[in-house]
Protein backbone atom coordinates (compact mmCIF):
# COMPACT_ATOMS: atom_id res chain seq x y z
CA UNK A 1 0.00 0.00 0.00
CA UNK A 2 1.59 3.30 -1.13
CA UNK A 3 2.25 5.75 1.79
CA UNK A 4 1.22 9.03 1.56
CA UNK A 5 4.09 11.16 2.81
CA UNK A 6 2.07 14.34 3.96
CA UNK A 7 1.29 12.26 7.19
CA UNK A 8 2.69 12.62 10.67
CA UNK A 9 5.69 11.23 11.03
CA UNK A 10 4.36 8.63 13.58
CA UNK A 11 1.31 7.58 11.01
CA UNK A 12 4.36 7.02 8.23
CA UNK A 13 6.42 4.70 11.09
CA UNK A 14 3.12 2.81 11.48
CA UNK A 15 2.38 2.94 7.84
CA UNK A 16 5.99 1.46 7.07
CA UNK A 17 5.11 -1.45 10.05
CA UNK A 18 1.66 -2.80 9.36
CA UNK A 19 2.75 -2.86 5.23
CA UNK A 20 6.07 -3.61 4.37
CA UNK A 21 7.48 -6.59 3.47
CA UNK A 22 10.83 -7.68 1.62
CA UNK A 23 9.82 -7.71 -2.01
CA UNK A 24 13.11 -9.31 -3.55
CA UNK A 25 17.01 -9.96 -3.03
CA UNK A 26 19.48 -11.84 -3.91
CA UNK A 27 20.67 -15.19 -1.84
CA UNK A 28 23.97 -13.76 0.13
CA UNK A 29 20.93 -10.96 1.64
CA UNK A 30 18.93 -14.16 2.38
CA UNK A 31 22.06 -16.03 4.04
CA UNK A 32 22.96 -13.05 6.44
CA UNK A 33 19.14 -13.67 8.21
CA UNK A 34 19.84 -17.17 8.16
CA UNK A 35 17.73 -18.41 5.16
CA UNK A 36 19.14 -20.73 2.43
CA UNK A 37 18.16 -18.25 -0.66
CA UNK A 38 15.94 -15.45 -1.87
CA UNK A 39 13.23 -17.63 -1.81
CA UNK A 40 12.73 -18.24 1.94
CA UNK A 41 12.80 -14.68 2.64
CA UNK A 42 11.13 -13.17 0.13
CA UNK A 43 7.45 -11.85 1.38
CA UNK A 44 8.70 -11.21 4.95
CA UNK A 45 7.51 -8.45 6.66
CA UNK A 46 9.76 -5.63 8.17
CA UNK A 47 8.55 -5.90 11.40
CA UNK A 48 10.64 -9.22 11.36
CA UNK A 49 13.52 -7.77 10.42
CA UNK A 50 13.76 -4.38 12.43
CA UNK A 51 11.49 -5.20 15.46
CA UNK A 52 9.33 -2.02 17.00
CA UNK A 53 10.40 -2.79 20.66
CA UNK A 54 13.67 -1.41 19.79
CA UNK A 55 13.90 2.60 19.84
CA UNK A 56 16.83 2.56 17.82
CA UNK A 57 15.21 0.63 14.66
CA UNK A 58 11.80 3.46 15.38
CA UNK A 59 14.47 6.08 14.92
CA UNK A 60 15.74 4.42 12.07
CA UNK A 61 12.96 4.77 10.19
CA UNK A 62 12.37 8.50 11.54
CA UNK A 63 15.80 9.09 10.11
CA UNK A 64 14.73 7.84 6.83
CA UNK A 65 11.66 9.73 6.33
CA UNK A 66 13.19 13.25 7.94
CA UNK A 67 15.89 12.85 5.35
CA UNK A 68 13.84 12.59 2.24
CA UNK A 69 13.60 9.38 2.40
CA UNK A 70 17.22 8.20 1.53
CA UNK A 71 19.71 7.11 4.00
CA UNK A 72 23.81 6.80 2.99
CA UNK A 73 25.81 4.54 5.85
CA UNK A 74 22.86 4.64 8.53
CA UNK A 75 23.68 1.96 10.96
CA UNK A 76 20.79 -0.53 11.78
CA UNK A 77 20.23 -3.10 14.20
CA UNK A 78 18.39 -6.14 13.55
CA UNK A 79 17.45 -9.71 14.05
CA UNK A 80 17.77 -12.83 11.94
CA UNK A 81 15.95 -15.55 11.90
CA UNK A 82 16.90 -17.38 14.86
CA UNK A 83 16.75 -14.20 17.00
CA UNK A 84 20.20 -13.52 16.77
CA UNK A 85 21.13 -9.72 16.61
CA UNK A 86 22.83 -8.16 13.51
CA UNK A 87 24.39 -4.98 12.75
CA UNK A 88 24.09 -3.52 8.90
CA UNK A 89 25.29 -0.24 7.05
CA UNK A 90 22.49 0.41 4.92
CA UNK A 91 22.15 2.41 1.76
CA UNK A 92 18.20 3.36 1.43
CA UNK A 93 16.55 5.30 -1.66
CA UNK A 94 12.68 5.69 -1.45
CA UNK A 95 11.09 4.63 -4.82
CA UNK A 96 8.19 6.87 -5.76
CA UNK A 97 5.15 6.83 -7.79
CA UNK A 98 2.41 9.60 -8.08
CA UNK A 99 4.18 11.46 -5.64
CA UNK A 100 3.38 8.70 -3.13
CA UNK A 101 6.38 6.46 -1.71
CA UNK A 102 5.89 2.79 -3.03
CA UNK A 103 8.78 1.54 -1.86
CA UNK A 104 12.86 1.27 -1.65
CA UNK A 105 15.92 0.21 -3.13
CA UNK A 106 19.39 -0.31 -1.04
CA UNK A 107 22.18 -2.34 -0.23
CA UNK A 108 23.41 -3.08 3.10
CA UNK A 109 26.93 -4.39 5.05
CA UNK A 110 27.00 -7.15 7.25
CA UNK A 111 29.40 -5.54 10.24
CA UNK A 112 28.27 -7.84 12.87
CA UNK A 113 31.55 -9.34 12.82
CA UNK A 114 33.82 -7.13 11.33
CA UNK A 115 36.23 -7.60 14.00
CA UNK A 116 36.83 -10.92 12.87
CA UNK A 117 36.66 -11.07 9.29
CA UNK A 118 37.46 -7.53 8.27
CA UNK A 119 35.37 -8.05 5.06
CA UNK A 120 31.81 -6.85 4.80
CA UNK A 121 29.42 -7.97 2.75
CA UNK A 122 27.23 -5.94 0.58
CA UNK A 123 23.67 -7.31 -0.44
CA UNK A 124 21.11 -6.26 -2.49
CA UNK A 125 17.49 -5.88 -1.51
CA UNK A 126 13.91 -3.80 -2.37
CA UNK A 127 11.15 -3.73 0.27
CA UNK A 128 7.95 -2.12 -0.88
CA UNK A 129 4.51 -1.83 0.28
CA UNK A 130 2.07 -4.20 0.31
CA UNK A 131 -1.25 -5.00 1.61
CA UNK A 132 -0.57 -8.87 2.48
CA UNK A 133 1.17 -9.34 5.74
CA UNK A 134 3.17 -12.91 5.18
CA UNK A 135 5.37 -14.40 8.00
Amino acid sequence: QPLDITLPEDDQVEHLYLYSVLAECNDAFARMYGFRSSADVVGTRLVVFLPPSNPENIAYLRTFIRSGYRLEDAESREIDRYGNAKVFVNNLVGIFERGQLVGAWGTQRDITQRSRSGIPQENRSRIHSSKSSSQ
